[in-house]
């Protein structure tokens, strides 16, 4: 890399890094930006222009000296909220969730020697939603439905993928009333607890029912405890 005088980091102008590992940096931190960018410590998102810098910051390809020159430390410098500022080595580096991070987090979690294996003592879902086929099998029912709206999730967490399939298995006693209630409301859903389970068998997450009924007869059931309480 050419080193210049001291440029500063609002100054990218002043960095004469060479062309290669410039546009090397670029191109990551487009990659970045469209698979959801990067978050602040303060939980606001990153400017394509702060991804761009945190990874040059990060990146391995260049020397301390060489980001020393860009990123000039200035100690006491105050920060957005006033007061001394934290060094950048104390924060907690922000992750971009690639499908590389992905692969390497997955045998860190399964073959970590110093704790044991966490052990679920607890899992339930919620599934709610109109089902599309409904197939009787014996004593059981198995609805189909497909989840396409994320929700808002909390800064810093990669985004999950959407058209996951849960396959839901319900009794088919429990059914009964829950297929009538929607049979006569367009506008109401079934609200489904059970049990999660990923499952190749039906090609998706398998939901196996303790629960079943709508939004509808909820709010009935509802009315009807507050009505009869004195």
């Amino acid at each position: 890399m050419k080193r210049c005088p001291r440029p500063s980091a609002s100054s990218p102008a002043r960095w004469t890094a060479s062309a290669p590992l410039a546009r090397a940096v670029l191109g990551q931190a487009l990659t970045v930006e469209a698979q959801g960018g990067l978050t602040l410590p303060d939980g606001h998102r990153r400017t394509p222009g702060g991804v761009f810098f945190y990874l040059v910051r990060t990146s391995d390809a260049i020397s301390r000296e060489d980001k020393d020159d860009i990123f000039p430390r200035q100690s006491g410098r105050p920060t957005r909220a006033g007061g001394s500022g934290t060094p950048a080595s104390a924060m907690p580096a922000l992750v971009a969730w690639t499908d590389a991070t992905f692969r390497a987090l997955a045998p860190q979690l399964q073959h970590d020697t110093q704790h044991e294996t966490g052990r679920a003592t607890t899992m339930k879902i919620t599934v709610i939603g109109r089902p599309g086929a409904v197939v009787e099998q014996g004593q059981a029912v198995a609805l189909a439905l497909v989840s396409e709206k994320v929700p808002d999730l909390p800064k810093g967490l990669p985004t999950p993928p959407t058209g996951t399939r849960y396959t839901v298995f319900v009794a088919r006693k429990q059914w009964a009333k829950v297929a009538e209630a929607l049979a006569a409301d367009a506008e109401d859903a079934a609200i489904i607890e059970g049990y999660a389970a990923l499952d190749a068998r039906v090609e998706g997450i398998a939901v196996y029912a303790t629960s079943v009924t709508t939004k509808r007869l909820q709010a009935a059931k509802r009315a009807a405890t507050a009505a009869a309480t004195p």
